[in-house]
């Protein structure tokens, strides 16, 4: 439930922030918290995941919102994880109006394997999150600086 409300807050936001919606000033601060805090959430539940017993629902759409807020960017989410027999596929939904991207994520519920249209694509969930945690420690080398 906290990780679904920290997700609306965090897309709400950076859209309108996107857009130039906002009336007041933004806490820019107070949103970068708000999406540190869901991505971390987002990626310990995928890193929780038991691909021997399968990846669930839940954890496809974590997974497939990681991958959105890494590779697709930009504002939109991921969402709606569909069973696909041995992959799961969630499509991405782009911008404000939230469009349909034609390509899903598309995720392998037993070895975690990861692509999308274009992006780049991941032989395993372990690899996925590795280079998600590669890609956070060279953020944080950038903001120690």
């Amino acid at each position: 439930m906290i990780l679904r409300l920290l997700l609306a807050l965090t897309f709400v936001l950076a859209c309108f922030a996107a857009e130039g919606q906002a009336r007041r000033p933004l806490d820019v601060d107070a949103i970068m918290r708000a999406k540190a805090a869901t991505d971390n959430a987002l990626f310990l539940t995928a890193r929780g995941a038991d691909l021997q017993s399968g990846i669930s629902k839940y954890e496809a759409d974590a997974i497939a919102k990681l991958y959105f807020a890494t590779y697709i960017v930009g504002c939109g989410t991921a969402y709606g994880a569909a069973d696909e027999g041995a992959v799961w596929k969630v499509t991405p939904l782009i911008g404000v109006a939230a469009v349909p991207d034609k390509s899903p994520i598309i995720i392998n519920k037993h070895s975690g394997a990861i692509s999308w249209g274009d992006g780049p694509a991941f032989a395993s969930l372990a690899k996925f999150l590795s280079e998600i945690s590669r890609i956070r420690s060279e953020l944080h080398k950038g903001v120690e600086r």
